[in-house]
């Protein structure tokens, strides 16, 4: 927040561009355990967990958007009946359209 909000070895962080928002004093009053740490490590196993669950968000959503453009007919089919079900049905018309 400006001059003297950092400690020394915060500040050095911070200037060298290597002070990630993950890094926070436990003393701090916003710190909140699940998402701040002040050991270096547990800041890096912090962030690879959360690039984890930003892969999995993408996934999910490319996932969705796929659903999304299939067919309508999709839609009458069971979704219980899981993806294999879908993609048979799916590939049955217009594997005979191929021949």
């Amino acid at each position: 927040m400006g001059p003297k909000t950092l400690c020394n070895a915060c500040g050095v962080r911070y200037k060298s561009g290597r002070l990630v928002p993950e890094y926070r004093p436990a003393a701090s009053p916003t710190f909140v355990l699940t998402k701040h740490s002040n050991s270096h490590r547990k800041v890096l196993e912090l962030r690879r967990q959360k690039e984890m669950q930003r892969a999995q968000q993408q996934q999910q959503q490319q996932f969705l958007h796929h659903h999304h453009h299939h067919h309508h007919q999709t839609m009458m089919f069971d979704v219980s009946n899981g993806d294999d079900y879908l993609i048979h049905q799916h590939i049955g018309p217009d594997f005979r359209q191929l021949i």
